[in-house]
């Protein structure tokens, strides 16, 4: 019986070893702040359907750690939070979103701001895709020009 035991603990610990560790909490931290960002984007694209006259955009921190909804009138000055009145600003590790900390956007997408026409579509002639990094994981979210549609990628 000892013997059985001891073997046990053996293949325990070498299971352990041989077994990738990996964290499962970094991997929905990138799903996360995924659902948060596509959300966010969805909604910048409603107000602009309701108030074509005055476009949401969403722009990003310099830093890559969030991003805030404006109007396209005012595109440094952050619109207000429904429900709350509060700057619609969001930043990983910060807030509502504490628990995404370590969350980043990658550079290439920090170059403009998303901002939809009148019609739901993206504005410029391309396709977009955010990118988020965490140290251990990535993953995109892609917003299709024509339509406006977002979607969650994991390359």
């Amino acid at each position: 019986m000892v013997d059985l035991m001891v073997a046990m603990a053996v293949l325990a610990i070498l299971a352990v070893m041989v077994i990738p560790s990996s964290n499962p909490g970094e991997s929905m931290k990138l799903i996360s702040a995924a659902t948060v960002i596509a959300t966010d984007i969805e909604f910048a694209q409603s107000i602009t359907l309701a108030e074509p006259s005055d476009h949401t955009v969403l722009v990003f921190h310099p830093d890559g750690g969030g991003y805030f909804l404006s109007l396209a009138s005012a595109p440094l000055v952050p619109i207000a939070r429904p429900g709350t009145g509060d700057d619609y600003v969001v930043r990983y590790g910060e807030g509502h979103v504490r628990t995404l900390s370590g969350v980043l956007i990658q550079e290439g997408a920090l170059l403009e701001p998303i901002e939809f026409d009148a019609f739901g579509s993206l504005s410029g002639l391309v396709d977009r895709s955010v990118t988020l990094v965490t140290m251990d994981g990535i993953i995109d979210v892609t917003i299709r020009q024509s339509t406006g549609s977002v979607a969650i990628v994991k390359p």
